[in-house]
Order: C-alpha cells, then sequence, then structure tokens
C-alpha cells in the first residue's frame, strides 16, 4: 500500500532492521512487506490481537496494517473470559496470540511460534478505512473500542516523526505496552520515517531494559508520569547513555517538580525532556512541548502537532473552556458491537476532548476534566465507575489527583486502609494509585449535588 495511507515509506530499504530484540530476533522491513503479502487470511475481516511487546506480535500489527487488514489490539492481562466475549461480540476473523482455544476457532501456528486461530464461519464486516481498534478505558470499562482510519493513524505517526524530529537513524524502545495508544505511537513514528526500535517487555526499573537500551544506542524513551516518578526514586543519571538524545513523556500530568527536575538533570548531559498531551480518540498524541517551551511555561501541554489545531470554546470574558482538538488523526468513532465495524467516519476531524483549559499564543494549558475520565499510571479510569463502587460501601466520593485517585469517605464506619487496598485491586492498579481521605462531611452544592470544585481543593492538603 502507497501514498498517504501507507505507514511505511516506500523509499525504506528492504534489508534496514524495523525491529529487533535483546535476544536477537530482528524483522526487516522487507520481511515486514513479505509477512503482509502472506497473511494467512483467505476471508476478509478483523484480527484481534492479544499483545506482548515481542517482535513477532509487533510484526504481525505491522504486516496487517501494510496489507489493508483492520486489527484490534488488547492488552495481555486481559482475562480468557474478556477475550470470549469479545470475539462473540466482534466475531473477528482471526485472534492472534490467545493461548485459550476459542469455540468455532481452528489453531495453527505461524511464524515465531505464535498461535493464531482462524474462525471457521464468516467474519463480521468491515469498513474500508477501519485500520486499528484500541480499548477505551481500564478495568472498569465496557468492551468499547476507538476505531481509528488508516489516515489517522498514518498522519498521526508522521505528525510525531516531524514534531519530534525522529531521523531514519533513531531508534526507540518498547517501554509501554503498544496495546496502548502512547506505545504503540512510538513504534508507529519510528516507522514513518524508517526508523528502528528495540523491542522488550523488560521494565525499566530492570538492567535488562537499560543494558538493551545501551547495546542498542537508543536514541529515545517514552515514560508515564509513573514511570518518571520510579526513576526519579532511582536516581536515574542520563549521563552514561551516549546515544540517548531525549526521553518524552505523556499518558497523564506530571507535576511541575518532577518536569523541572528532568528538564535540568537531562540538560545538564546535552539531553532534551519533551512533555506531550494527547488521546486514544486522537490516535495517540495531540500536542507536543520541547525543551524550550517547558522552560517558557512550565505547566504547559505543549503545542498542536504539525497538521493540528486547537480551539477553546469559554464563556464571555473567561478565557477558560472547553478544548477542542481538529485534525487528521481524529478517530472515525467508537465500537461497541459488530454493527459499528461497518459505520465509516462520524467525527469529521473534530474531536471535542472532555478537557478544559485555555491557550496562551499557541501553547495549550489543561486545567481540569469536563468529563470525570482520569488517568492513572496511563489507564484511563472512569470516576462515575469509581463512585458507583465506593457508594456501594459507604458516603465516599472520588476526584483525580497527580497520577492517583482521591477519595474523601465520610463515614468512620469505613476503614481507609482497607477500602484503598481493595479500590486499587477493583481498578488493577498499584495501591500507590489510590490515597483515602476521611472528612468530617462532604461538601454539597445548595442542588444536594456533591461540591467537587471544593473536593479538587482538598486534594494534597
Amino acid at each position: 500500500m502507497s501514498g498517504e495511507r501507507s505507514l511505511v515509506p516506500e523509499w525504506v530499504r528492504s534489508e534496514v532492521v524495523a525491529l529487533r530484540s535483546a535476544t536477537g530476533q530482528s524483522a526487516t522491513y522487507g520481511q515486514l512487506r513479505e509477512r503482509a503479502a502472506a497473511l494467512p487470511l483467505p476471508s476478509p475481516g478483523l484480527v484481534l490481537v492479544k499483545t506482548t511487546n515481542s517482535v513477532d506480535v509487533i510484526s504481525t500489527y505491522v504486516a496487517c496494517f501494510l496489507a489493508g487488514v483492520p486489527i484490534a489490539l488488547i492488552d495481555q492481562s486481559v482475562t480468557d473470559d474478556v477475550v470470549a466475549s469479545l470475539v462473540e461480540t466482534y466475531q473477528p476473523i482471526a485472534v492472534v496470540n490467545h493461548s485459550a482455544v476459542l469455540h468455532g476457532y481452528s489453531v495453527s501456528l505461524e511464524s515465531g511460534g505464535t498461535m493464531w486461530q482462524h474462525r471457521e464461519g464468516p467474519a463480521a464486516p468491515t469498513h474500508p478505512d477501519l485500520a486499528v481498534m484500541l480499548a477505551t478505558s481500564g478495568s472498569t470499562g465496557s468492551p468499547k473500542f476507538v476505531k481509528l482510519s488508516r489516515s489517522a493513524v498514518v498522519s498521526n505517526a508522521r505528525s510525531i516523526a516531524e514534531g519530534l524530529g525522529v531521523r531514519d537513524e533513531h531508534r526507540a524502545i518498547t517501554s509501554l505496552p503498544f496495546s496502548y495508544s502512547y506505545g504503540l505511537s512510538v513504534i508507529n513514528s519510528h516507522l514513518a520515517v524508517g526508523a528502528s526500535t528495540a523491542v522488550t517487555d523488560a521494565a525499566v526499573v530492570t538492567k535488562d531494559f537499560w543494558n538493551l537500551v545501551r547495546n542498542e544506542r537508543v536514541s529515545t524513551i517514552a515514560g508515564v508520569p509513573t514511570t518518571y516518578k520510579m526513576l526519579r526514586q532511582m536516581r536515574w543519571d542520563a549521563s552514561d547513555l551516549p546515544h540517548l538524545e531525549y526521553v518524552t513523556q505523556a499518558g497523564g500530568r506530571l507535576p511541575d517538580p518532577d518536569r523541572l527536575h528532568f528538564l535540568d538533570t537531562l540538560a545538564r548531559v546535552g539531553k532534551d525532556f519533551v512533555v506531550m498531551y494527547g488521546q486514544t480518540e486522537a490516535t495517540a498524541r495531540i500536542t507536543i512541548a520541547p525543551t524550550e517551551l517547558l522552560r517558557e511555561h512550565l505547566s504547559t501541554a505543549g503545542r498542536a502537532i504539525p497538521g493540528g489545531q486547537l480551539t477553546i470554546s469559554s464563556e464571555a470574558g473567561s478565557r477558560e473552556g472547553a478544548v477542542t482538538y481538529h485534525g487528521p488523526n481524529v478517530m472515525m468513532g467508537y465500537a461497541s458491537t459488530a454493527e459499528d465495524l461497518v459505520t465509516g467516519d462520524e467525527l469529521g476531524g473534530i474531536l471535542e476532548t472532555g478537557d478544559l483549559g485555555y491557550l496562551v499564543g499557541e501553547a495549550l494549558f489543561l486545567t481540569g476534566r469536563s468529563k470525570r475520565i482520569v488517568k492513572v499510571f496511563g489507564v484511563r479510569v472512569s470516576l462515575d465507575d469509581v463512585d458507583g463502587w465506593l457508594q456501594q460501601r459507604g458516603a465516599a466520593v472520588a476526584v483525580q489527583g497527580d497520577d492517583s485517585i482521591e477519595v474523601f469517605v465520610e463515614s468512620h464506619d469505613l476503614e481507609a486502609p482497607e477500602l484503598r487496598r481493595s479500590l486499587a485491586d477493583y481498578l488493577g492498579i498499584h495501591l500507590t494509585g489510590v490515597r483515602v481521605t476521611t472528612v468530617e462531611k462532604l461538601p454539597l452544592l445548595s442542588s444536594g449535588k456533591v461540591d467537587f470544585i471544593t473536593l479538587q481543593g482538598w486534594v494534597g492538603r
């Protein structure tokens, strides 16, 4: 596939390595193209992939994209029951890298030993523009997906590459799951310029990860706020990484003191710290705040990526309002049923982000959410879902903290430590992502509704 809808430029030579792991497994651009031409799909339909950060599974994603086959990416932690439910809902033509045998599917092993299960009957039809589907929420959400067109994925990859200055000699590393839009965009933006990615599932706190960074001469590392909090606790020093040029942060807001810390420590060794803001509904990233912009405006989310535009809908006399993003990387819409797979673009390149903020020149500053969806450790969580869970246990509500959920409890009958552990388990996040505070009385508006603005002001007191 060529032109504006091709993720890999035609000029990239076949012998150039696109993906390589610590164990020496690799895939060249030529091998990716060959794999796309030989996909084991006798009939059209959606391919559902249970992702792992491995050369073979990432190659499956790239091959499907190059072949024009729509692909839905789900995290490796998704349970067998959830996979079975997704298969029943979306009727994919194939399921890849899922170990439990599915009813109505036949099993085969493809290159690299990855398990494929092929549907024995017809698959649900899909729209010709549909390329990638990514899950919208964490463990509390429904099996709803964001639908991304081919042109949206390609345009966002190219915009990110342009905005960050990615070059063909650069090498990224899979520091995030590639079922997560931020992790996927790191791979895509390097494919878009003929660069490469070091592939690993090792955590950033391990020696294996940093050995691969050194051995593969990695030039860029991506992380969410939790990544940088861990790196700061580790007293991470990048001075012994001569090939590292810059690191990026997205997936939630990193507090200003941490931003300043990494700006300064990286600058001392000649490297850059870049902050970004994005949403899965915009394929991945919406803004980029390079080092020089952060020096001027530490709290900014950045400027719109090349080809994108930000607008603010505010009331008269107020600079703050709802943030809307306009660009070719906006999703087609959502999918909750198989019937949604055949619908076309429903948004026309305009995304109401659900965030509140204001602009200073072209720099965006975010001030809150108009919808109660937050990110914790890079995982999207509905605070309304959390409140529903809390209300079954007593008088308690949740608001957003700094990469955490802040719970305020009115009832002294609720044991804060136990509530904290139970909520963290329910959400599938680390205990440090939940904080519980007991108050005398929850603040209420005259309508009787909880005063969330007042509660938000109590965070960190």
